[in-house]
C-alpha cells in the first residue's frame, strides 16, 4: 500500500499513449511508462470499453506497465474515485493524463487530481465547457509530461 506522499497515475489510451492513426505508441507515450514505471510509481490506465483493447494493450508491450487497467463505457468521476481509494494516495498526488478535455481531464479535475492536458491531435481544439474543463497543466507532447509529475 502506498503512503499518503507517493503518487500515482492515469492514463488515457487514445492519442495519449496509443496513436490509433498510425497503430502504434504515441511519439515519448513509451519512455514515459519506461521512467515511471522504473521509479516505481503506480500507473493506471482509463479507456473505451473496446474489446480489442487487452489485445493491443499486449502487442504494444505495455499491458504489464500498469497496476490495472479499466476499460469503460463513458468516464466518469466514480471510476475516477475508485482508482484513487486502490492507489491509496491523496488527490493532488494523483495525476491524470490524457487528451480530451471533457473526459478525462473533466474527471480527474472532479475528483481534485493534477490534470495534464496533453494538447495535440483531433482534440486540441477543444475549448472547456466547464469550470472541471481546465487542465492543471498543458503540454503539445508526450514527453513533457515526466518534468510536471514529482
Amino acid at each position: 500500500m502506498n503512503s499518503k506522499g507517493d503518487i500515482a497515475v492515469i492514463f488515457d489510451f487514445n492519442r495519449t499513449i496509443y496513436d490509433p492513426e498510425t497503430g502504434g505508441m504515441l511519439s515519448g507515450a513509451r519512455a514515459v511508462l519506461d521512467t515511471l514505471r522504473a521509479r516505481a510509481v503506480p500507473l493506471y490506465l482509463v479507456s473505451k470499453a473496446d474489446e480489442s483493447r487487452p489485445q493491443l494493450l499486449e502487442e504494444l508491450g505495455v499491458k504489464d506497465f500498469f497496476t490495472e487497467s479499466f476499460f469503460v463505457e463513458r468516464k466518469d468521476p466514480t471510476l475516477f474515485f475508485e482508482i484513487l481509494r486502490r492507489a491509496d494516495v491523496h488527490p493532488k498526488q494523483m495525476y491524470v493524463v490524457g487528451d480530451h478535455l471533457h473526459k478525462e481531464i473533466r474527471c480527474g479535475n472532479q475528483c481534485g487530481m493534477r490534470t495534464i492536458w496533453l494538447k495535440r491531435g483531433k482534440f486540441a481544439d477543444l475549448e472547456p465547457a466547464i469550470e472541471a474543463d481546465h487542465p492543471w497543466k498543458t503540454v503539445g507532447e508526450m514527453d513533457e509530461v515526466l518534468g510536471l509529475i514529482e
